[in-house]
């Protein structure tokens, strides 16, 4: 019997002592750098987002200053929305279809200039506006997620100040 409680206070002495050897271990060490990879993922995403925001911005921008009445309602306002803001938005998402990213805040990005596609078809629908804008919001912070999560923020292009998005005047 005392052989048995020797041996279970010298396991449990052991199982601290190494307990504590691996926190203090873990807290000297230097963290893991992420390597290139991780690095490329980052800087593509961000430049996804960063461009994603600033064409949402001007879209917005634009149908603001289209003139009196709802917002977007000028021919100039539509010409321009199909001459030049759809062109823009298609060729941002013929690059993120041969990016070779993957994962929740690239699907994000996808899904967000889909929709904004969409409102520079239809520029006087209040309702799809709000639902780019929705889009947009969560594809901006699902990248941020997921650069923070490679560690590798510091490394890359600073995020694009995403202007107050809004549909009133």
């Amino acid at each position: 019997m005392k052989y048995g409680i020797k041996l279970i206070v010298a396991s449990a002495i052991t199982m601290a002592l190494a307990y504590l050897l691996v926190r203090i271990l873990l807290e000297t060490a230097e963290p893991p750098q992420p390597g290139p990879e991780a690095i490329r993922e980052a800087q593509q995403l961000r430049r996804f987002s960063n461009e994603l925001v600033t064409l949402t911005a001007e879209f917005l921008s634009r149908s603001q200053q289209s003139g009196p009445g709802k917002l977007g309602q000028s021919a100039e306002f539509g010409r321009w929305a199909t001459r030049e803001y759809g062109p823009k938005i298609n060729d941002l998402r013929q690059r993120m279809l041969r990016s070779d990213l993957s994962g929740r805040a690239f699907h994000a990005l996808l899904a967000a200039a889909d929709r904004t596609a969409a409102m520079g078809e239809r520029p006087t629908d209040e309702r799809l506006k709000k639902l780019a804008i929705r889009d947009v919001r969560a594809a901006a912070s699902h990248t941020e997620t997921r650069i923070a999560a490679l560690g590798v923020a510091d490394r890359i292009a600073p995020q694009a100040v995403a202007p107050r998005f809004s549909t009133r005047r």
